[in-house]
């Protein structure tokens, strides 16, 4: 598929889904049945296109109150999405998530359940026990801004040993993980040959920041949930990663395997170390 084929694409699911949506808030089913056609369509192959796509099927369901499979339609939305919500004026906008969440409790769908059912399948886990693993892909160009607003380029980290953490605030073994992290990092961070990196995974971007604030942490956090979705094909969390000076993604830590501070700081000075030493 061409760039201007995807595009026209994108503008139709886009026209089709305010439509949708329109006809639903209306009441009005004879104007959604219109698109029937061209909602029920094959799928794209695409990968960023399947999100609206299924958002679509889903909405189409539910103006004809087939509620079962409008849910199953939702629920594939969020799993095919790859990119993160935006926030708008200050709050976080995620009207994928507000409509099915509304048809959900409208279904009598308590929120424990839902807490289940809408985390994207094949998405995030946590994980509680670390190991370590050759990295098998290679670290996209990233340009990505931290949450002060600077913005950091993997090209422009050349020379650097680079270690990059991901995390959720949602996440048990990486609030455990976490604290051990802010302290290596004090203990690098005026060092030119190291860099620690962490990248947030939350989709709820407006809990980020005041959990930074309530711990007390001053690694750099940049929000990078759609950059891992499209490296990684379901994944666990924490993870650690090391990058060596030539952009290099050389190995990675899958969960965090527990310690003193003392435990933690020794394993990733000596993992950077010998990075640096492999160079």
């Amino acid at each position: 598929m061409d760039r201007a084929c995807g595009y026209t694409i994108q503008q139709d699911q886009r026209t089709d889904g305010l439509i949708l949506k329109a006809a639903i808030e209306a009441a009005q089913p004879e104007q959604a049945l219109k698109l029937k056609t061209a909602v029920e369509a094959p799928a794209p192959a695409e990968k960023k296109l399947q999100s609206d796509y299924w958002l679509n099927r889903a909405r189409l369901e539910a103006i004809q109150k087939h509620t079962q499979d409008a849910l199953a339609y939702y629920q594939l939305a969020l799993i095919t999405r790859t990119d993160a919500p935006k926030a708008w004026r200050g709050k976080l906008r995620d009207d994928l998530s507000d409509e099915a969440h509304a048809l959900w409790k409208e279904q009598g769908g308590t929120e424990t359940a839902w807490a289940v059912w809408s985390k994207p399948q094949g998405g995030s886990e946590q994980a509680a026990e670390g190991r370590w693993e050759k990295a098998t892909k290679q670290i996209p160009e990233f340009e990505l801004s931290d949450m002060s607003g600077k913005t950091w380029k993997l090209k422009e980290l050349g020379g650097k040993t680079l270690l990059i953490n991901l995390w959720a605030t949602w996440c048990g073994p990486c609030q455990s993980e976490l604290p051990h992290l802010e302290k290596l990092y004090e203990k690098v961070k005026d060092r030119n040959d190291i860099q620690i990196l962490t990248f947030d995974i939350d989709e709820e971007l407006g809990e980020v920041a005041p959990f930074l604030k309530e711990k007390g942490y001053t690694f750099p956090v940049l929000p990078a949930y759609s950059t891992v979705v499209s490296l990684l094909d379901g994944f666990a969390i924490p993870q650690t990663w090391l990058v060596d000076a030539h952009g290099v993604w050389q190995s990675k830590q899958i969960g965090y395997g527990g310690g003193s501070d003392a435990d933690f700081e020794k394993e990733m000075l000596e993992r950077l170390n010998s990075a640096k030493a492999e160079q």
